[in-house]
């Protein structure tokens, strides 16, 4: 496992020894890693360079942002990657490493999961100005929580539990023929009011004070370490979800 504390790393976990699997370091020569980790193609070639000659799966955690700028259509796994910003370029350019990895033995098997909104209790939830670690005690206690404002505030964010990833994960490990690239996303696309709104609910808060925010202000309250995943917070690509309910139903 690279990347165990990562954002749904101990979901990950979870769901693997549910199922049976053995859990092991990368030192005890296991025959599968699930990567959570990388975020660049140096990332990927990194993990390469110390993957043991047993490992025979590769399980990546990608980002929707390769496929390029949102569209009215929903992407779906044949669409050809057309990243255009960071997030994304690093990401598409990591799927092309593993890709090179599995061509190099025909045995190996690569498999690009291409992630919506990660939600996982144990990390700080997102919000449009990145991660917060104080947002369930500000729904709690009523506080204004920032959304976009109507005209901006569509309906493109598809989030995905930690533990249906997880589940999702432990499935694709034990399919003989997993698909090299997968959309993993809720169906249902939201809105950022909507996505708050769940958020309340299942927190047993009351509806959400939103503080409704223009373009100039969000970037301008927008922390700088949160610049490089805005994209993918504001306007993400939504994602045709048909193949992971035909393969992997609930």
């Amino acid at each position: 496992m690279a990347g165990a504390r990562s954002r749904g790393g101990e979901a990950i976990i979870a769901a693997l020894l549910e199922s049976g699997a053995l859990v092991v370091g990368m030192q005890e020569s296991p025959h599968a890693v699930v990567d959570q980790a990388s975020r660049t193609p140096n990332d990927a070639a990194s993990l390469v360079s110390t993957l043991p000659r047993t490992v025979r799966t590769w399980v990546f955690a990608s980002s929707p942002m390769v496929y390029g700028l949102y569209r009215d259509s929903p992407y779906d796994e044949n669409d050809t990657p057309a990243p255009v910003e960071l997030v994304g370029e690093g990401k598409a350019q990591a799927e092309e490493v593993g890709a090179a990895w599995t061509r190099a033995v025909p045995e190996r098997t690569f498999v690009a999961l291409r992630l919506g909104l990660l939600e996982d209790p144990k990390a700080p939830p997102l919000t449009p100005l990145g991660a917060d670690p104080d947002l369930a005690a500000r729904l709690m206690r009523g506080e204004a929580v920032p959304v976009p404002r109507e005209e901006l505030d569509v309906r493109r964010l598809q989030p995905w539990s930690a533990a249906s990833h997880g589940q999702l994960v432990a499935r694709i490990l034990a399919d003989p023929s997993p698909p090299a690239v997968l959309n993993a996303a809720a169906e249902r696309p939201l809105s950022w009011s909507e996505l708050m709104a769940l958020r309340a609910r299942k927190l047993g808060a009351p509806p959400p004070n939103l503080e409704r925010l223009s373009e100039a202000e969000l970037q301008e309250r927008t922390p700088a370490s949160a610049a490089p995943f805005l994209s993918g917070l504001r306007s993400p690509p939504v994602m045709d979800v048909g193949l992971l309910r035909r393969l992997y139903p609930d």
